[in-house]
């Protein structure tokens, strides 16, 4: 994975946030596959084999 791809999720997951969504889902790139899971406090990017790739707490987004 791109340094790039991580910056376009981690912008994801901010907008996620900044919209008070709650998102439990798959997705797909062109290549590879992801799932957004909505927490609490947190929201997490994890790849096909469960890894968080991205992961942002809700205050940090809320504080910038």
């Amino acid at each position: 994975m791109s340094q790039l791809d991580k910056r376009v999720l981690r912008e994801f997951v901010k907008t996620v946030i900044d919209l008070d969504i709650n998102l439990n889902s798959q997705f797909s790139t062109k290549n590879y596959d992801y799932e957004i899971v909505t927490y609490i406090d947190e929201v997490q990017v994890l790849d096909a084999d469960e890894n968080v790739v991205v992961s942002v707490f809700k205050n940090e987004v809320k504080n910038e």
